[in-house]
């Protein structure tokens, strides 16, 4: 039974033969482990080499002579915890070339029309063929996002001011963690930007031009980028990208959902101009705390930024409102509204979007890009507002 076990944990028979020889044993030479053990004196020097770099066998030399000792057998859980380390390090560094590897899997049927560009000297050539690709007032399109940053963040944002003085246009669909990457860009002429949640992007990004993809996959150590030029295939991204960039409304779930949308309200919004929030209830019960804890950091960072908001608060959470006053007062106009909603829907509003937010065990989130929409739910609040105390 123990044999096998340390098996299954990495050790080869003959390393678990010398390390339970050496249990019994004590500190000894070489001769009597090969003898007890039954290995052969050409093998156990490379074996106890292993077991010691293992950390479950020690020596001393008296006398020019190596005296081997097994350690203690508790040893052998450092041991497991030194391989799950490994292995942990093995996953993540596998989980940064899986998108790579996924990549030549797909693209291996367009072998003789794929181009591979490594680092930034290869990203340069391929996106200089961009350049030469479009003409004044023509547009591209990137879909998805990924890390950029250092010299990739500096190469791009060169990229983008060259095609806005050539008149190139784009359209650019990101998730919420390509925002920081975003607010660099967004005010480069020609530059239209939209985001989408994650679930419904790529990890890397994919450029659309002409009957041309280029793909860049960008991890910490390597850059690599893939340049299809196939129809087929630019207008299978390019319809993708069309139905993501003209969807309206996208509906999503839970915490991180409610506070990526709110925290891009506060990023994104004119502070002087704010936004309002009819029928703000702070959840329901039992799930109420929650709420209250991620509205409380929610607008600390709010009065950090001096957004300023107009909030209609639900009257039946008066006595909550009363005792976090401190933490939302800043940059805040506030009455209570002069009717209870038995919904808690809460309806955040800025001049171009709206936010539906249920607030109950999980939050479902509703986000309408529209303008109109936008405008009838900020005159329903004045409305409201109007006759609120």
């Amino acid at each position: 039974m123990e044999n096998k076990l340390l098996e299954e944990i990495g050790l080869t028979k003959g390393e678990i033969s010398v390390y339970f020889a050496l249990l019994e044993l004590g500190s000894c030479t070489v001769g009597p482990i090969v003898d007890k053990a039954k290995v052969s004196s050409s093998k156990v020097y490379n074996i106890l080499e292993r077991l010691t770099h293992k950390g479950l066998v020690s020596f001393v030399i008296k006398e020019n002579t190596k005296y081997f000792e097994a350690s203690p057998p508790e040893q052998i859980l450092d041991y497991l915890k030194e391989r799950e380390e490994s292995i942990s390090e093995q996953k993540r560094k596998i989980k940064d070339i899986l998108p790579e590897l996924e990549l030549k899997r797909k693209l291996s049927k367009y072998k003789n029309e794929a181009t591979v560009f490594k680092g930034l000297k290869g990203a340069k050539t391929a996106f200089d063929d961009v350049l030469k690709s479009l003409k004044k007032g023509e547009e591209y399109h990137v879909l998805g996002f990924t890390d950029v940053s250092g010299s990739l963040l500096a190469f791009l944002k060169n990229f983008h001011r060259q095609r806005s003085k050539k008149g190139i246009k784009v359209k650019l669909l990101f998730s919420e963690q390509g925002k920081e990457y975003a607010e660099t860009i967004k005010s480069i002429p020609s530059t239209e930007i939209k985001f989408a949640p994650s679930q419904l992007l790529s990890s890397s990004f994919v450029l659309m031009y002409n009957d041309k993809v280029l793909i860049t996959v960008a991890t910490k150590d390597n850059l690599t980028l893939f340049k299809i030029e196939n129809k087929e295939v630019a207008d299978s991204f390019r319809s993708q990208f069309k139905l993501i960039w003209n969807q309206d409304t996208i509906v999503n779930k839970g915490f991180k959902a409610m506070s990526d949308a709110l925290y891009n309200i506060i990023n994104t919004v004119d502070p002087k101009k704010g936004y309002s929030a009819l029928n703000a209830c702070w959840g329901t019960e039992p799930y109420r705390q929650k709420y209250i804890d991620f509205f409380k950091k929610y607008h600390k960072e709010r009065m950090r930024l001096k957004v300023n908001a107009k909030l209609l608060f639900n009257p039946g959470i008066r006595y909550i409102l009363e005792d976090n006053k401190s933490n939302y007062e800043k940059y805040l106009q506030y009455k209570v509204m002069p009717y209870k909603p038995e919904s808690p829907v809460e309806v955040f509003t800025t001049e171009d979007k709206a936010i539906l937010i249920i607030q109950e065990k999980e939050p479902i989130v509703i986000t309408i890009n529209n303008k109109e929409v936008s405008k009838s739910f900020k005159t329903n609040f004045e409305a409201l507002w109007s006759i609120s105390k």
